[in-house]
């Protein structure tokens, strides 16, 4: 913080001295890096910390700016075909999808609908 007020400091003299307004241009470049990591048995791993990861651009480590390992709610479409060349696999197709639906979270928004494309 005190190099901000230093800054600014230096910035209303030259100002004033000069009674111009100052300029000041600037870019920043934060590259958002998204990793899904699963066990073994393909389970999610949420506990990790910002020290298990590395990026690296062009073989160089940079730092990481920000980290968040929280599981973020998720929003799916899911089509399903039930026409007549499914019939043989309406179990597995039926079983797969109770399986997702059960595994989303409560914060996971819930919406339903039915439709029959002909």
């Amino acid at each position: 913080m005190s190099r901000f007020v230093t800054l600014a400091a230096c910035l209303m003299a030259t100002v004033g001295a000069a009674g111009q307004q100052a300029v000041f241009r600037g870019t920043g470049d934060a590259v958002h890096v998204y990793a899904t990591v699963t066990d073994r048995d393909g389970r999610l791993v949420t506990t990790l910390t910002r020290e298990a990861f590395e990026v690296r651009d062009e073989g160089k480590p940079q730092p990481i700016t920000l980290f968040d390992n929280t599981p973020r709610a998720i929003r799916i479409i899911v089509m399903l075909d039930v026409s007549g060349s499914m019939e043989g696999n309406l179990p597995l197709l039926r079983a797969a999808s109770e399986q997702l639906f059960t595994r989303l979270r409560a914060e996971d928004r819930r919406a339903s609908s039915a439709s029959r494309i002909s």
